[in-house]
């Protein structure tokens, strides 16, 4: 019987319980990372140009099945990705191509990933799509940004406008979005 009164008790804490809400992978415009929301504003309007936000960490996804090259610029400016026919190739001298790995770019660049170098292209994907994390788009600290806290009962723009620029065949462009922060929501309603 008293297992019965326990059983009970844990069925109708689930049931009271609110529901919180989670992120699914694929396909949204926002980002949400903990208390932070990774949003993209601006993409141009070019025929087979794709781009969104996915997963849980200012991962971009962007599919191009447009006419011709689309590069990615690197955080120096130099090229770090590349799409064409032929898929999609990282270039091994961008500096980029090594600190992505690492949410908080806490990794080594080799000596040779020098931005101002000759491209050294590497494939990465067969298809028209690739993802990756990109440092331009999240807050790259374990601590919460200045605004946060001092206020950290309210929302705040962290980031007001990021841009990932891009090359398509000599036309130079960019995808643009912004970051904010949210005050944790409560444990309790």
């Amino acid at each position: 019987m008293r297992h019965l009164i326990v059983a009970g008790c844990v069925v109708i804490a689930a049931l009271l319980a609110p529901a919180q809400p989670v992120s699914a992978h694929g396909g949204s415009e926002a980002d949400l990372t903990s208390d932070y929301r990774t949003r993209i504003t601006e993409v141009p309007d070019i025929d087979g140009l794709d781009v969104r936000t996915v997963g849980l960490d200012g991962t971009i996804r962007l599919s191009w099945t447009g006419a011709g090259t689309l590069v990615v610029a690197g955080y120096e400016g130099e090229p770090y990705l590349r799409f064409d026919d032929t898929g999609v190739a990282v270039n091994t001298r961008s500096p980029a191509a090594y600190l992505n790995q690492d949410r908080y770019a806490n990794t080594e660049i080799p000596a040779d990933a020098d931005p101002t170098a000759e491209p050294n292209w590497q494939p990465t994907a067969a298809g028209t799509t690739y993802e990756w994390h990109d440092h331009r788009t999240h807050w790259m600290s374990t601590t919460l940004p200045p605004q946060a806290q001092q206020d950290p009962d309210r929302s705040h723009l962290i980031i007001e406008r990021w841009e990932i620029p891009l090359d398509i065949e000599g036309t130079i462009t960019v995808v643009a979005g912004d970051l904010t922060g949210a005050p944790a929501p409560p444990l309790w309603p």
